[in-house]
């Protein structure tokens, strides 16, 4: 679960995540590995890795996980 800190919060309202960003975290939250995102946003995966590191600490989440579940819970992921 998303973290209370994070709770009720878009990441992308809220100025936490800049645009370029938040697409990682919708692909990460639709399942994406490093190696996808990279390919589909052609970015370098060093790039990738460390935009997929650093989004959970800049919601106030623990991991991946946490970012994947409030990105669903605010509604922020949509199929494409």
């Amino acid at each position: 679960m998303a973290s209370r800190a994070a709770a009720g919060r878009n990441p992308t309202e809220s100025g936490v995540l800049i645009p370029r960003v938040t697409v990682g975290l919708r692909r990460l939250a639709w399942g994406g590995s490093n190696a996808g995102i990279t390919r589909e946003l052609y970015l370098g995966e060093a790039t990738v890795k460390t935009q997929v590191t650093h989004i959970p600490s800049r919601l106030g989440l623990t991991g991946r996980t946490q970012a994947a579940v409030l990105d669903y819970e605010t509604r922020l992921m949509t199929p494409s």
